[in-house]
């Protein structure tokens, strides 16, 4: 979904953290219970974001080392997807879910994982605690970041554990989303949660960049007794040079999206027919932030899939044809583009992609 808004964000200059701060919080809004499901829609979405959720699910996993929760709930648990990989990985643990959206709820259930259809605050928090109380890349949609790891705790047991990863905060495509109210560092992350009333065991950067890219994790407990606080005590504040460098940073990547739209526009002018590789989460950022390229492209192509991405239509890729009077543009992360180009150029396709000015 593409909200027609402007971002209307703003960084800290003492500390870094970035805030949606001109207009309301999508999710005070009835956003994620009846517009958010589209995101779980996107052609193919499911089985090329497995491999994202299995590496989430291990590390989750590896994270509660030693640990063997019985009972395991996850706060914006989408469509169970996750929750089907760590069922995989404790096949005798009872876990449930919490989501707002009616839809993916329902969803979810279909797997035999019982679920809360609601949000979750410190004033409506189920009555069931659990040893293992989960989010993930939640907490920078959320409005009230302290009152939501609040409620986190309250649906801990007493030797629970509470884990919670976001995006880790930089020059990345998470500024870009209107739905989320911040962008964390890790020393943000560590201190939202002490003033939450937890005790933070450990911060961990991402084990897996090819399917987590920038994330990061916090893994606290209600109680430090019986426990030691490790790694998260390394963090430390910014100085006012790096925050500064930081900020310049970001706002090149911003700046980068407006020289994208020209570049592709430029390399597909003329064209008889313009493709676009791609149904997922760059592709939207392609309709969103290069409208003119957008506006240009005749339709989506993905591996094995049909359907429709922000207007376009979605064929798939095996039933076209290369045409030297044709062009497809890597619409895919960054990261990815140049092998998909060589596979694009190899099949007889002309290839456009656009990783030089942007990573991810």
């Amino acid at each position: 979904m593409i909200v027609d808004e402007p971002l209307g964000k703003s960084q800290c200059r003492s500390c870094g953290l970035v805030a949606r701060t001109e207009h309301p919080a999508l999710g005070d809004s009835d956003y994620y219970e009846n517009h958010y499901t589209a995101y779980y829609e996107r052609p193919g979405t499911e089985v090329f974001n497995e491999p994202r959720y299995a590496a989430m699910a291990r590390w989750i996993a590896a994270a509660a080392a030693g640990f063997e929760p019985a009972t395991i709930v996850e706060v914006g648990c989408g469509r169970g997807w996750t929750l089907r990989e760590l069922q995989r990985l404790y096949p005798e643990a009872s876990i449930d879910g919490i989501e707002p959206s009616r839809q993916n709820s329902d969803e979810a259930r279909k797997h035999g994982f019982r679920v809360w259809t609601q949000k979750l605050d410190s004033a409506n928090v189920p009555d069931s605690r659990y040893d293992l109380v989960f989010s993930n890349h939640v907490l920078q949609h959320t409005s009230d970041p302290i009152g939501f790891l609040t409620a986190m705790g309250m649906l801990a047991g007493e030797r629970g554990l509470v884990v919670v990863a976001v995006d880790l905060s930089g020059a990345s495509n998470e500024l870009l989303f209107s739905d989320q109210n911040y962008s964390f560092l890790p020393a943000h992350l560590v201190s939202l949660a002490e003033k939450a009333g937890l005790t933070v065991l450990a911060w961990e950067n991402t084990p897996d960049l090819e399917n987590l890219m920038f994330s990061q994790m916090i893994v606290c407990s209600k109680s430090a007794e019986g426990r030691t606080p490790s790694r998260a005590r390394g963090i430390a504040d910014l100085d006012a040079q790096t925050l500064a460098a930081l900020y310049g940073r970001r706002v090149h990547y911003l700046e980068a999206w407006h020289r994208i739209d020209e570049f592709l526009c430029w390399k597909t002018s003329g064209r008889r027919s313009i493709y676009n590789f791609g149904g997922g989460m760059y592709s939207y950022l392609l309709a969103c932030y290069c409208e003119k390229y957008w506006s240009s492209v005749t339709a989506c192509a993905v591996d094995g899939f049909s359907g429709v991405c922000v207007g376009k239509e979605v064929v798939p890729l095996e039933t076209l044809h290369p045409d030297a009077n044709d062009r497809v543009v890597t619409g895919t992360r960054p990261i990815l583009q140049q092998p998909l180009a060589a596979r694009l150029r190899a099949l007889g396709w002309e290839t456009v992609s656009w990783d030089n000015f942007a990573a991810g």
